[in-house]
């Protein structure tokens, strides 16, 4: 019997060490195929962090982690794209404005670095777009995979000056994502507030199309 994959959260350690893992590939199939954004809002514990790390082994081009799932024998091709994959658990966010900025930058930084592409923007919004047009230019159409996009501001609620110059360091980041559009190929956000409460996706709703309860998305379409 295999053992279970107990507060491990990473897709690539649990098939590559042999833990129990229960195939839902199948709705990550649908969800690769039928659109290009989605928002996942969800209670902390409840699977974000594995979900994002499939996807991104999938989108990797990691055949061999899904040989025998569901998902192996519908691709034909394993094809490669560029993952901007956001951990805010890198980011120290905590301290004063400046600080969050310079965090989040250097985390920016080391995704590019992992592409051997070297940014030249100080600037979040700046930094953020350079790295995904360069990304694009140098492979494929970019993933944007975003685990907790607003762990800065749940952890910060009882200060509310800190909360409100989080959000606009992090309305400053996401607000880049509609103008990007032709550089992206998926983009997925996961946290455990709603969108449209927090207000950090300033001209996004328009644009794209968050899925945050099981079976019907917050604009009225019906989901699987």
């Amino acid at each position: 019997m295999k053992n279970l994959p107990i507060s491990i959260q990473t897709f690539e350690k649990i098939i590559e060490g042999g833990y129990l893992y229960v195939d839902k590939t199948h709705y990550l199939h649908q969800l690769i195929n039928q659109g290009a954004y989605f928002f996942l809002s969800r209670p902390r514990r409840f699977g974000k962090s594995l979900l994002l790390t499939t996807l991104k082994s999938f989108f990797q081009g990691r055949e061999d982690l899904f040989r025998g799932l569901f998902i192996h024998s519908q691709e034909k091709e394993w094809k490669q794209h560029p993952v901007v994959h956001i951990d805010y658990s890198f980011v120290e966010y905590r301290k004063d404005r400046a600080t969050f900025e310079k965090s989040l930058h250097n985390h920016l930084v080391r995704i590019g670095n992992e592409y051997k592409i070297k940014l030249e923007n100080t600037i979040i919004a700046d930094a953020f777009i350079e790295l995904v047009q360069k990304l694009h230019q140098q492979s494929d159409k970019v993933v944007i995979l975003v685990d907790e996009y607003d762990k800065p501001l749940v952890d910060t609620l009882s200060n509310e000056e800190k909360f409100m110059e989080n959000r606009e360091v992090l309305r400053s980041l996401y607000g880049t994502m509609k103008g990007l559009d032709a550089y992206l190929r998926f983009v997925m956000l996961t946290g455990v507030s709603r969108f449209a409460k927090v207000n950090v996706f300033s001209g996004m709703k328009s644009t794209l199309c968050f899925h945050d309860l099981p079976r019907r998305c917050i604009c009225g379409e019906r989901r699987v």
